[in-house]
This record gives structure tokens, C-alpha cells and sequence, in this order.
């Protein structure tokens, strides 16, 4: 299970799995660290003891009084056969971390609109803004491609161009092109190159 977490999780967020009272296993991310050994109790005031102690999913932010280090997290409890046995906490410097988690915010005619990622066929960088293309509709979001690969799950979104980020489960047709590249065939019909110095690496990942 925690490789599991490992993989899925981005570089930017921590976490940490609770064992009754104490902690059975802590990952800092690269941005923020709570000092969290195995073995540790659980402090009182963090979003951690406050999910254990009402036995439901939380989510707050924690000053930098409790841990050392202000935090974002958000913690789930555990159970097995009813009984609590542990928590797992995300933890994150903000709470627009958390939830890039779960979906993009994406800004289409004065409206935004919260777009899961599995909605996302291409992110494109063009004219100094970030597009998003999805299954309904094309709007901005005000992060750069770097900054979303960091953020988006690595074994779904794939930088494939300087300019592309794309849902690689959203590819419809791979057509090859001089020079060892490739053009994609999104889903949505949006069609995105595949740069020379991306190329082997795209199809080593999706062994072709």
C-alpha cells in the first residue's frame, strides 16, 4: 500500500501513515517537511489527532506552533471492522496544493470551472498563458507547463513538447513523423507533436 502512495503522489507533497497513536511511516516531500520520525506520537492540534479523535475525514491548516512548520493537511482514518486503527495525512505548504490533487481550476468566458483530471486531454503553452483542453471546453489556468508537471500524477500526464502537457490515456492514434517524432491524435481531436528530444522516451513509456 505505501509504494502505492509513492507512486501516486507528487513530488510536492508529504505523508504520513498513523499506527494507533504513533507514526509507522513519514515522506517529506520536496517543499515542505514536518520532521515526522517512525515511532513518534501524535501531537494534540494537528490535523492528524484531529481526525482520529472525531473519527472522520479533516482538512485545515495548522500553524507553525504545533509542528515547527505551518502546514496544509488533510487526513483520513482508517478502519477495519469498524474499528479505528490509523490515519493517513496528505500534507502540503497550501490548500491550492491539496486540491490540484483532485482536479484543475479552469477559467472559460468570466466563469471557472473545477475540471477532474481525467476530463484533461492536452495542456498547451501558447501566447505567454496556459490552456487546458478538455472533454467540454478549452480554458486557461494560471500555472506555467512546469509548475503542472510538478503538481498533475506523474504516471498519467506526460510533458511530450516544450509547449504540450498530455493525458496519456487520452490518446486516440499515434502517427509516426520524420526524424523519429510523432504526432498525437488526442481524443478530443486536438492534434499535438511529439519533439525529437521527447521521442524515445515517449515510446519507452509506452512501449512501442
Amino acid at each position: 500500500m505505501i509504494e502505492g502512495f509513492q507512486a501516486i503522489l507528487p513530488d510536492h507533497v508529504s505523508i504520513a501513515i498513523t499506527d494507533g497513536d504513533k507514526y509507522m511511516y513519514y515522506r517529506p516531500s520536496k517543499t515542505i517537511d514536518l520532521k515526522i520520525e517512525p515511532g513518534d506520537l501524535i501531537k494534540e492540534d494537528t490535523v492528524t489527532h484531529k481526525a482520529l479523535t472525531i473519527k472522520k475525514k479533516t482538512a485545515e491548516y495548522v500553524s507553525a506552533q504545533v509542528l515547527g512548520v505551518p502546514y496544509y493537511g488533510i487526513s483520513t482514518p482508517l478502519f477495519s471492522d469498524h474499528r479505528l486503527i490509523g490515519c493517513i495525512t496528505l500534507i502540503s505548504e497550501s490548500v491550492q496544493s491539496i486540491i490540484s490533487l483532485i482536479f484543475l481550476t479552469v477559467m472559460n468566458q468570466n466563469c471557472w470551472y473545477p475540471v477532474p483530471h481525467d476530463d484533461i486531454t492536452v495542456i498547451e503553452a501558447n501566447s505567454r498563458r496556459t490552456w487546458v483542453h478538455t472533454r467540454s471546453r478549452v480554458g486557461t489556468n494560471k500555472f506555467n507547463l512546469s509548475q503542472l508537471e510538478a503538481i498533475l500524477p506523474h504516471d498519467t500526464f506526460y510533458r511530450c513538447h516544450r509547449s504540450y502537457l498530455i493525458n496519456i490515456l487520452q490518446i486516440k492514434e499515434i502517427q509516426p513523423e520524420s526524424h523519429s517524432t510523432f504526432t498525437l491524435i488526442m481524443n478530443d481531436d486536438t492534434v499535438v507533436p511529439v519533439s525529437q528530444s521527447y521521442a524515445s522516451h515517449f515510446r519507452e513509456m509506452l512501449a512501442f
